[in-house]
């Protein structure tokens, strides 16, 4: 939706029934953005000014999301990649205010072997498991198993945050024939790993649907940072990439999707911030 050649299908459609957001700022690298999103505050103030080492980690003090939601009765469920404190339990997301995560706590994985920096990081509620798939198909299946499995008698607030398609840049486990006219090597793997994700999404609609709460659920979407040039992605026209404080670092894809709620078909202008959606 966004003229790319990478087959989106699901995006492309939740762009066409939901709210685009043009102007939708982030952080050039992921930490701060992910600070931004959970605390409502500039990062920078909490001292995440980049990819935090295992050493470092938002401070504890501060209150985030699923705190919020959990205030308000919410379950809280978080999938993926955390990336805001690793060396301490304390700063783990089922310390944080999270019912439960799977996924993991570094900055990357290997998509099949879950291995970061020499260690096996794939986590279940903070205990390390061993399993074997593709980290984008395990995450969308463990969201899948989460939302039919949730208590129906409360309200669930879902943080879904896929690695893909960060590097390591690596190959499917099933070509989607749809990215043929993509240029063979990096940019074709990116493109799978695109569309990878884009199914999982669609995976997600259909349990949602499947549920009877499809129209009930409110659906944000968004990258936490620009693309990485050097590593097959591409912004258009913007200039820079990942890691960059020009627009091509920091004003990223987003949408919003509420049919009966939000007026879908729009083309928002006013610029967002990544860190005005928990006010």
């Amino acid at each position: 939706y966004n003229g790319s050649e990478i087959a989106t299908p699901v995006l492309d459609q939740m762009a066409a029934d939901g709210v685009r957001l043009n102007r939708n700022y982030v952080y050039p690298i992921c930490s701060p953005t992910r600070a931004a999103l959970l605390t409502g505050h500039n990062p920078l103030i909490h001292g995440v000014d980049a990819p935090l080492s295992t050493a470092e980690a938002l401070p504890v003090d501060v209150q985030i999301m699923p705190e919020y939601f959990k205030e308000l009765g919410y379950q809280t469920f978080m999938l993926g990649k955390w990336h805001l404190g690793l060396g301490n339990t304390d700063y783990w997301p089922t310390s944080r205010g999270f019912d439960s995560h799977y996924g993991f706590l570094g900055g990357w994985i290997d998509f099949y072997t879950h291995v970061h920096a020499g260690g096996l990081d794939w986590q279940r509620d903070g205990k390390t498991v061993r399993e074997e798939g593709h980290a984008t198909d395990l995450l969308t299946a463990e969201a899948l198993r989460v939302i039919e499995s949730r208590n129906q008698d409360q309200p669930f607030f879902l943080y879904m945050a896929y690695n893909a398609p960060h590097s390591p840049l690596q190959t499917t486990p099933v070509n989607s024939g749809l990215n043929n006219d993509v240029e063979a090597g990096d940019r074709y793997t990116y493109a799978e790993m695109v569309t990878q994700a884009d199914a999982g999404i669609g995976q997600i609609f259909d349990t949602l649907r499947a549920e009877g709460i499809l129209e009930q659920t409110l659906i944000v979407f968004s990258s936490d940072n620009g693309g990485s040039l050097p590593w097959g992605a591409s912004n258009g026209s913007l200039s820079g990439g990942k890691g960059r404080t020009m627009e091509g670092g920091i004003r990223v894809p987003g949408l919003v999707w509420w049919p009966g709620h939000v007026e879908g078909g729009r083309i928002l202008e006013q610029p967002l911030i990544v860190y005005d959606w928990l006010p």
